[in-house]
C-alpha cells in the first residue's frame, strides 16, 4: 500500500490549467523531492494533498484511504469528517512557517495535539519539549515568533508539524523565505528526518540537498512531469534537454 496516490491530478485557476494529470505514487519512508521552474505547478500540487486546493479531476488517496475521487466526470471528496482523520496524517511545512505569533514556541507546538487530538497538556508539553530540542531549540521554548530568526521559525515550524504524529510529511519550499546561512540549519532538521525514514514530500529550489536527501526526484515543469527517477538519473543523466538546461540555471 502507498501512504500517498495521487492519480493523474487535474487542477485549474479559472481557463489555466495548473497541473495537467499529475501522477505520484510514495511508499512509506521514501523521500521525494519535486523540483522545477517557478510557475511549474510543484506547490499546487502539494497543496492539493492536503485540500488547501481542490482538484478539478483525479484521485487522490492517504493510507489507502480515499480523499478525494472522480466518478463519471464528477470530483467527489470524501465527507468532512473522513477528511479531518485523513489529513492529521498529513503534517505541511509552509514557506512562510505560518506560526501563531500571540503563542510562544511552546504553545506553538502543543496546540494542534491537544485541540485537535484532544492530548492531555502534560503529554503534549512532554513531547514539545522533546521535538523542540530534536531541533536545535532547546531553551528557547518560552520564546515568541517575533524574536526568533527565521530558520528558528522555520524549526518550530517543522516541530509542530511533527506533533501531530503524521504519517507523511509535506514541505512546500521551506528555506525559499531564509538567508543561505538560515537556510543550512533548517536542512539540517530535514536530513535528520530522512534518515529516520520519515515519509516526506519536498518542493525545493535547494538541488545539492535534494540530490542528497532524496529517494526520487520529479521534475515538474507547465505543469506535467517531465521526467522523474532517482537523484542519480536525473541529476547526472537528465533525458530530456528542458531538463538539463533546467540544472544548468543552477550550476549542479
Amino acid at each position: 500500500m502507498y501512504v500517498i496516490e495521487a492519480l493523474d491530478i487535474v487542477k485549474k485557476f479559472g481557463k489555466n490549467e495548473v497541473l495537467k494529470g499529475v501522477t505520484l505514487q510514495q511508499k512509506k519512508g521514501e523521500v521525494v523531492t519535486i523540483i522545477g521552474p517557478s510557475g511549474s505547478g510543484k506547490s499546487t500540487f502539494i497543496r492539493c494533498l492536503n485540500k488547501l486546493e481542490t482538484v478539478n479531476s483525479g484521485t487522490i488517496r492517504i493510507n489507502g484511504e480515499t480523499l478525494v475521487e472522480t466518478v463519471d466526470g464528477k470530483v467527489q471528496y470524501a465527507k468532512e469528517r473522513d477528511i479531518r482523520k485523513m489529513l492529521t496524517n498529513t503534517g505541511m511545512v509552509f514557506q512562510n512557517f505560518n506560526l501563531f505569533p500571540h503563542f510562544s514556541v511552546l504553545q506553538n507546538v502543543m496546540e494542534f495535539p491537544v485541540t485537535v487530538k484532544k492530548q492531555d497538556k502534560e503529554t503534549a508539553r512532554k513531547r514539545a519539549l522533546e521535538l523542540l530540542e530534536m531541533v536545535g531549540l532547546k531553551g528557547r521554548e518560552d520564546a515568541f515568533p517575533i524574536q526568533l530568526s527565521g530558520g528558528q521559525k522555520q524549526r518550530v515550524a517543522i516541530a509542530r508539524a511533527l506533533a501531530m504524529e503524521p504519517k507523511v510529511l509535506l514541505f512546500d519550499e521551506p528555506t525559499s523565505a531564509l538567508d543561505p546561512e538560515l537556510t543550512v540549519e533548517v536542512l539540517k532538521v530535514i536530513k535528520q528526518l530522512a534518515k529516520k525514514q520519515m515519509t516526506m514530500i519536498i518542493v525545493t529550489h535547494e538541488m545539492s540537498f535534494a540530490k542528497e536527501v532524496s529517494d526520487k526526484i520529479i521534475f515538474i515543469d507547465q505543469g506535467v512531469i517531465a521526467e522523474q527517477g532517482t537523484p542519480e538519473e536525473v541529476f547526472d543523466h537528465p533525458k530530456s534537454e528542458r531538463l538539463h538546461s533546467f540544472l544548468q540555471s543552477y550550476h549542479t
